[in-house]
């Protein structure tokens, strides 16, 4: 024996395939009319019910998208345009620093290089005797690790 439950179920399941069918609009009021049930009928606290209201909007929304309306659809284009213009802006900020470390990363290398240089030409002036300083010295590994040697002396160097 089917319970009154299960019998309305089979109403409400029959009444949603033959509106579908026919292409017509999905909602809990169309499908209980059509079934006829009162209106209302399956807002009781069942499980059964809530299984077939929870399917009836699943079909509702895919058969329905959402229709945005002209306030929504002006906000998302203003947050579109905003968007936008903030990712045109970055951009150019991205290359902007993009280019000032280019331009940092060549003006350190150049620096490098004309410390190398200073420090032989120093290196040869304490070899030829014409000065007396303490030289650091470096080197540059191919990993670009630079390493330093402090050349300590004390003794007086006399021009020869």
């Amino acid at each position: 024996m089917i319970s009154r439950i299960e019998k309305t179920v089979l109403l409400v399941e029959k009444a949603l395939k033959e509106l579908i069918a026919e292409g017509r609009k999905v909602n809990q009021y169309a499908i209980e009319k059509r079934a006829g049930l009162s209106n209302g009928a399956l807002n009781y606290n069942t499980k059964a019910y809530h299984k077939l209201k929870d399917k009836i909007r699943i079909i509702k929304e895919e058969a329905e998208p959402k229709k945005k309306n002209a306030r929504q659809t002006a906000f998302d284009k203003e947050n579109l345009a905003n968007a936008l213009r903030l990712k045109e802006k970055y951009y150019k900020q991205k290359n902007l620093y993009r280019e000032k470390l280019r331009y940092s990363e060549a003006r350190r290398l150049e620096l490098q290089f004309q410390l190398f240089h200073i420090q032989q030409y120093i290196m040869h002036l304490e070899e030829k005797g014409y000065t007396e300083l303490n030289v650091v010295s470096f080197n540059i590994n191919k990993e670009k690790k630079i390493t330093y040697k402090t050349n300590r002396t004390f003794s007086s160097y006399q021009r020869t």
